[in-house]
């Protein structure tokens, strides 16, 4: 099965492709929040069900939060992403407790966790996808970035004769900002959730779920074409964000210094 970007460009574009079990039902769309608006970017939703409802995987889009210990930053980011959606203002939290707090008391059926293991593979995928992502940050001027990586697989029970399989993998991130007109620092955090996938079955299917679970993981694909293109999109836009960012700061400097040179012709 394929996954195609309808929205992004001028003709539908692969996004991605994976092996499903033969009948099984697929629906994989993208979207695309564009410059601008609360929680932009682009995320994949997928779901892939059994003929007879057994069986289901979700691919969930990216989700995100971010934080700082500067009171005014959090208040402006509060007003612009509130408490809901895939983006939000809050203090950064690691893949467990993400499981523990956000995901679980969300789910029906009185979820409860079986069991949790640390999946060191994805976790190790996300530090070799970030280390590019440092280098920008790093380059708009702040302090050095640090990166905390975390990633599981659980096993979850519902009260309805399912159980689920849940992969999180997560990147948080802490930069120092200088500020130049009173010379302190302050601290920036931003949250990554890159992978977030479930995989619902039967209770007692256990050893087959996690058999058709591993066949379509191993068979997925990106298209290299439309993610270069992707990224390249919006790092163009954070860029511009950055030089729009500086721009009102170099105006700021430039009428604080014009009042205070006018100040001291008054004062003379």
């Amino acid at each position: 099965q394929r996954v195609i970007d309808k929205v992004g460009f001028a003709q539908p574009v692969e996004v991605s492709s994976f092996l499903i079990p033969k009948g099984w039902k697929f629906d994989g769309t993208v979207s695309w929040v564009f410059p601008g608006q609360p929680c932009e970017g682009t995320g994949q939703n997928v779901v892939i069900t059994s003929p007879d409802n057994q069986f289901q995987m979700k691919i969930f889009p990216t989700f995100a939060w971010v934080w700082s210990d500067n009171q005014f930053l959090n208040q402006n980011n509060q007003q612009m992403y509130g408490s809901g959606g895939n983006c939000i203002a809050s203090p950064p939290i690691n893949a467990e407790t993400f499981l523990r707090n956000v995901l679980v008391p969300q789910l029906p059926n009185q979820a409860k966790i079986v069991k949790v293991d640390n999946n060191n593979l994805v976790s190790d995928e996300l530090r070799s996808a970030t280390e590019a992502n440092s280098r920008e940050l790093n380059s708009y001027g702040g302090g050095q970035t640090k990166n905390y990586f975390s990633a599981l697989t659980a096993q979850i029970q519902f009260n309805d004769g399912y159980s689920a399989i849940v992969m999180i993998g997560m990147v948080n991130s802490e930069m120092s900002i200088y500020n130049k007109y009173d010379g302190s620092y302050s601290m920036q955090y931003g949250g990554i959730m890159h992978k977030y996938i479930s995989f619902k079955y039967p209770n007692g299917e256990d050893e087959k779920a996690k058999d058709i679970l591993a066949v379509i993981l191993e068979s997925y694909k990106t298209n290299p074409s439309w993610y270069s293109t992707v990224n390249q999109f919006w790092k163009n836009n954070r860029e511009q964000k950055q030089i729009e960012h500086i721009g009102r700061i170099n105006m700021i400097d430039a009428q604080t210094q014009a009042m205070a040179q006018q100040h001291q012709k008054n004062m003379q």
